[in-house]
């Protein structure tokens, strides 16, 4: 099992929009913080609660001191509301990004919103909701939004005494620049990110000194002003 290490999350923004977004194309009847998401009823059998699944697109990963190397990754946000009588559980390593030709990926980087000591395992108490963010480094030949057309993301909660497992495909959207204050609805101004991180130490292809923290460098999403 990789060692857990909880790093002091930094959030910087990058001087440009994004030229593509990506969307969920099934379910797609949910949101997150203004990004279309896939809402999903858990258990399919008897609903006691669901899972909204949306993608925040590229940013570029990099450690807050020790190297100015970054690398690219893609952010999926999970969001996941427990209305049953028992708590349910997220592994974080249990999720993964399928981009064809290259394979499923787990997350080398995830947090919550609310905090949990128990990083990468998230308990949703019964009642209650919780905010899971997950970091893909890409592979080393797609490193680009130009080069991910889709992908799938393979999500997994544990529902009490059942595991519900999906897969939702998302695909690539090119979108036209805007200008105005780049707001997260969920959370804010990009930068006022709470909880710890959890992070895999022995992922593939990184082996930058993480152990002071992380930054995510990105272009927010622009909205209009009025």
């Amino acid at each position: 099992m990789s060692k857990l290490i909880a790093l002091l999350p930094v959030f910087v923004l990058a001087g440009c929009a994004h030229e593509y977004m990506y969307q969920p194309t099934e379910h797609a009847t949910g949101s997150i913080g203004g990004h279309v998401a896939a809402d999903y009823e858990i258990p399919p059998a008897a609903p006691q609660g669901d899972v909204r699944l949306a993608s925040f697109g590229l940013g570029e990963l990099a450690p807050t001191k020790g190297s100015s190397e970054s690398a690219p990754a893609l952010h999926l946000r999970m969001v996941v509301s427990n209305n049953g009588a028992g708590p349910w559980t997220v592994d974080t390593r249990e999720q993964k990004l399928d981009i064809e030709g290259s394979g499923p990926a787990a997350p080398a980087f995830s947090t919550t919103r609310e905090g949990n000591a128990g990083l990468p395992l998230v308990t949703v108490a019964p009642g209650s909701k919780r905010v899971i963010d997950l970091f893909f480094p890409l592979p080393p030949d797609r490193q680009s939004a130009g080069s991910i057309p889709q992908f799938d993301a393979i999500w997994n909660v544990h529902a009490g005494a059942q595991d519900v497992v999906e897969r939702t495909p998302f695909d690539r959207l090119q979108v036209e620049p805007a200008y105005g204050p780049a707001v997260a609805p969920e959370y804010g101004y990009y930068g006022e990110w709470g909880g710890p991180f959890w992070y895999d130490p022995l992922y593939p292809g990184l082996s930058q000194p993480w152990f002071g923290g992380a930054v995510l460098m990105r272009a927010p999403s622009w909205r209009h002003g009025r």
